[in-house]
């Protein structure tokens, strides 16, 4: 999946750890740009340029995407996007 992101010039970050320090800088430099993530860590939600996020999730492990707004409003937390 990563290739094909590629091809569509996507900048591609793959991180085997945490990625949090990388993302919150893709969204620094992204200038008011929306940033797509694909996780298997949900906390990348409190970032302020990332509107929805992509993660497996369920026993089949299948990429749901989540909008922030909604999550957020279902935990009953602020939002600010």
């Amino acid at each position: 999946m990563l290739n094909e992101f590629v091809k569509l010039d996507w900048n591609v970050c793959r991180c085997t750890f945490q990625a949090d320090s990388h993302i919150a800088e893709m969204c620094r430099e992204s200038g008011g740009e929306d940033v797509a993530v694909l996780t298997n860590d949900s906390d990348m939600l409190v970032y302020e340029h990332i509107n929805t996020m992509t993660m497996p999730v369920g026993r089949g492990r299948e990429f749901t995407t989540f909008n922030k707004a909604d999550v957020m409003a279902a935990l009953d937390l602020p939002v600010s996007l």
